[in-house]
């Protein structure tokens, strides 16, 4: 049915949208298919789930060996998605919610079942990054999105796009043994995927030559209307019409409100921190849940020398705190040396507002005026926050690391800032980072009731580079019994503390990869090993046997036969033995 609609006349965007959703959600199984249709029929996405999803990703390969981070390489692609939800469920609302709330579940169960396949998932999430780089943001579209249909269309096509890679990268686990294995060792992955890549990077120019159109064009708009037209024409206007119009100009004033307090990229270095790793040296301490649940508002700060991990533990407490405090409005900011404007309390205090106030509805912002940016200082922003919050608001956290690389007088501007934050009766959680020769009276200053210490000694630090070394040989065992000469495995081999029935991501272990490949020798050498296990089954239920009779490889198969341990009655995924797959070949050659 799918193709015949393919070949029919060319199909309206949302109609070729709400078709390759519908091919996406066909491919899912059992419980994945049940947890997609929840995420569709479900709430919009909001900024945490951006970070739950990413966060559930670094847990997921935290359980390896080489704990990489790979989230921070997914957070612009999932907020792209996030916002255009967003967007389409508060601007535009109706249908189209729905398809807003299906990208989003397609998205997150890619990123889900492909993430189980750490090098397969590596090459994924870079391709994620580099489309993440380029991807439509709600800063170039958002208010203009309701009134341009040919904005509209190419939003559609991007994000239809990105269905289609999506259920590319899920069917590709999906290959029988033999072609995954195949593509594997032999296709690069850009020869897989980089139409899709490429098709994105077009439509992404696309989409913001229409907002740049759409923005000319509302601006021309707005110069011809006068003051009295507007009124004199609003009594013969529908009142859904006018509700619409006052909802627009509301969100439009809340956005300017915004870009007066700032436009700096806060995300931008938390992302760098979280590449660095994942600690959970505060997280874990007693301390944190006292001051994140404190009733009152209140400070921690942590202290720690050149080195010892607190920008690391800082970025970790930022997703941590997210994730467990859904309901709280959390914001935060990284100081650097290297960057001059991160060292301006301006800028610092600018961010962290913004992030707070963009979490409220464009109402609040309905009692005051659009400050001038040039005007703007510390206290008119402390001033206007506390003013907007409202006397019910939820916990609110302000997490801010790097405080000590701050000359004097912008430190002192900030503190005193934050101080006042502290006195109000809004619930504060307060944390700043930095090494312990920050003169003490700046610390006075804020009165912070919680304190951590960061030890020299860290012992991630021992556990990283141990794990590190071992998913080298590993890997390197991998690659050896593949491509690498007979000499390169033996000497793997005789290293101390190596798994020689280490799996890859697809669970191939290197007996099976030899056997597979043919490379008699070194199958002869990997069974002189007491450890080897020679039944170890692959995610297809492949054995070295099974894919030793599957690729045709008479002499492994003949050295495999002559060990007592080795089973030839396993069966794969499909019920398939060795003696099957064998009959199979011969009727297929016959």
């Amino acid at each position: 049915m799918a193709l015949l609609v393919h070949r029919a006349a060319p199909l309206k965007p949302e109609i070729k949208l709400a078709q390759a959703l519908s091919e996406f959600e066909a491919i899912l199984q059992g419980t994945d298919k049940e947890q997609f249709r929840s995420l569709r029929s479900g709430q919009p996405p909001v900024v945490a789930d951006v970070m739950k999803v990413t966060a559930a990703v670094d847990s997921k390969n935290s359980h390896r060996r080489s704990r990489r981070c790979f989230g921070p390489r997914l957070t612009s692609v999932l907020e792209s998605v996030q916002h255009f939800s967003t967007v389409v469920d508060i601007i535009v609302g109706g249908s189209q919610c729905f398809l807003a709330r299906a990208i989003w579940g397609t998205l997150r169960m890619t990123l889900q079942i492909t993430s189980s396949f750490a090098s397969y998932f590596e090459n994924l999430s870079a391709l994620f990054m580099r489309v993440g780089r380029a991807c439509p943001r709600y800063q170039e579209y958002g208010l203009l999105y309701p009134k341009s249909s040919r904005l509209q269309k190419a939003l559609c096509e991007y994000f239809c796009t990105i269905v289609v890679l999506c259920r590319k990268a899920v069917l590709f686990i999906r290959k029988p043994f033999v072609a995954q294995l195949s593509s594997a060792i032999l296709s690069p992955f850009r020869t897989e995927f980089g139409t899709c890549e490429s098709q994105l990077t077009e439509l992404a120019a696309s989409i913001r030559e229409e907002a740049s159109l759409a923005s000319r064009h509302e601006l021309s708009n707005e110069a011809k209307e006068a003051s009295s037209f507007r009124t004199a024409i609003s009594s013969i206007i529908a009142p859904q019409d006018l509700q619409e119009a006052r909802r627009m100009k509301g969100q439009k004033r809340k956005w300017q409100f915004l870009l007066a307090c700032s436009n700096y990229n806060h995300q931008a270095p938390w992302k760098r921190a979280r590449k660095a790793g994942t600690s959970s040296r505060i997280v874990d301490q007693a301390v944190y849940k006292q001051w994140a649940e404190e009733p009152s508002p209140n400070a921690l700060w942590c202290i720690g020398k050149l080195g010892s991990g607190k920008t690391v533990c800082t970025a970790s407490l930022v997703q941590e705190t997210i994730i467990r405090y859904p309901d709280a409005l959390v914001a935060y900011f990284f100081c650097s040396y290297h960057d001059a404007e991160s060292l301006n309390a301006r800028a610092i205090l600018g961010s962290l507002v913004r992030q707070i106030l963009s979490f409220l509805n464009h109402e609040a912002f309905d009692i005051i005026a659009v400050p001038d940016p040039s005007i703007f200082d510390e206290d008119d922003m402390t001033t206007l926050l506390l003013t907007l919050l409202s006397a019910r608001a939820r916990q609110l956290f302000i997490l801010i690391d790097g405080l000590d690389e701050c000359t004097e007088s912008e430190l002192g501007k900030l503190l005193a800032s934050l101080h006042t934050m502290l006195r109000s009766r809004h619930r504060f959680h307060l944390f700043c980072s930095s090494r312990p020769d920050l003169h003490p009276k700046y610390r006075a200053i804020l009165q912070p009731q919680y304190e951590v210490f960061l030890s020299d000694e860290n012992p991630e630090i021992a556990q990283y580079i141990e794990t590190a070394l071992g998913d080298r040989l590993e890997a390197g065992m991998s690659i050896a019994a593949s491509w690498g000469n007979q000499e390169i495995l033996k000497l793997l081999l005789e290293q101390d503390g190596l798994d020689v029935n280490c799996k890859n991501d697809y669970g191939n272990t290197a007996l099976t990869l030899a056997a597979f490949l043919g490379y008699e020798q070194k199958v002869a050498l990997l069974l002189t090993r007491d450890q080897i296990d020679v039944n170890s089954r692959n995610n297809k239920g492949f054995t070295a046997l099974s894919a030793a009779v599957q690729t045709g490889r008479k002499g492994v198969v003949e050295q495999l036969l002559q060990r007592k341990d080795v089973d030839v009655n396993s069966r794969d995924e499909e019920g398939s033995t060795a003696l099957h797959l064998a009959v199979t070949d011969l009727v297929w050659r016959s």
